[in-house]
């Protein structure tokens, strides 16, 4: 932990370090993905999930597109389906707000799918107080969508919860979902 000595030293915050995906996590979430054959990726930088976005950014196996806004992300992985690729929307699980609209025209009505792998902001591993909400609307919102999903908790189930929901969203020509958080934080 650092003790926050700004100029307003009299609140003598404490500031706790960003949790993310442990490092040791990155390169089994892109074999994963590419074993799942994941080919495309957009999304929303992510504090929790910033190396995995780093770690695409030098992939050359993977398109990817970072955007600013999750229901723009999730239309570039709708356009990338019917271009004949495989994609992954990565975010924060707060995205699935963002971007329910398109996730609903797109998916819902139309049969694409898209897996998404979000981080399960407002879990156990939560470090936040603003990001508990994340966790109390990500799977409500999911079970209204009816998109089937996985909480990934152990780093034994990290392989088979990625490749395993995306698998079933193409699969079912319908949206798949997996949520990091727990151990693998």
């Amino acid at each position: 932990m650092y003790r926050y000595s700004g100029p307003h030293s009299y609140i003598n915050a404490i500031v706790v370090p960003s949790t993310q995906l442990k490092e040791e996590y990155v390169r089994e979430t892109l074999e994963s993905l590419r074993e799942a054959g994941i080919d495309f990726v957009s999304g929303v930088p992510d504090t929790w999930l910033r190396s995995v976005f780093e770690a695409l950014q030098d992939d050359k196996r993977f398109t990817f597109v970072p955007v600013s806004n999750e229901g723009v992300a999730f239309s570039i992985c709708a356009g990338a389906w019917l271009a004949g690729k495989k994609p992954c929307l990565l975010m924060e699980n707060s995205g699935l707000r963002v971007a329910a609209e398109a996730l609903s025209r797109l998916s819902v009505s139309d049969g694409i799918p898209v897996f998404i792998l979000m981080s399960y902001r407002g879990s156990l591993a939560e470090t936040e107080y603003f990001s508990i909400g994340h966790g109390k609307t990500m799977e409500p919102l999911l079970q209204a969508f009816r998109i089937p999903y996985v909480v990934v908790r152990k780093p034994e189930d990290l392989r088979k919860g990625i490749t395993g929901a995306a698998k079933l969203a193409f699969t079912s020509q319908y949206p798949a979902a997996a949520a990091l958080g727990g151990e693998l934080m």
